[in-house]
């Protein structure tokens, strides 16, 4: 997503390409949408390994009142600008690819319960 806060000095972008090597945290731009998220890839297509860590963490009762855009309050100074994600063919690939892997699952499951049948 594209953000534009208002009356911010600087706008933080995106930097698709570090997003798996950087935990998640060059999904700036949502970074600096919403600053007190534990959640930075917003969009299916943006991995954020620093929350799935932070979602394992309290899986296990580590981690608690975890805040997410979801849950914060809105921000009045807030535009969304559009919604692309700054032309990440990788991360579209990754998303065409679990989506491709749900799809293989669902088809094996139906097909061994039928045979169990």
């Amino acid at each position: 997503m594209r953000w534009r806060v208002e009356g911010a000095g600087v706008q933080g972008h995106d930097v698709p390409i570090a997003a798996l090597l950087s935990m998640g945290e060059s999904w700036h731009n949502n970074h600096h949408a919403y600053p007190g998220s534990a959640r930075i890839g917003l969009n299916d297509d943006q991995p954020d390994p620093g929350w799935w860590f932070i979602v394992g963490l309290e899986r296990i009762g580590l981690a608690w009142n975890i805040q997410t855009p979801a849950t914060m309050p809105a921000r009045k100074a807030l535009t969304r600008v559009s919604n692309d994600d700054g032309g990440c063919p990788a991360c579209r690939l990754a998303l065409r690819l679990r989506r491709a892997r749900s799809a293989a699952a669902l088809d094996w499951l139906a097909l061994s319960i039928r045979t169990a049948n």
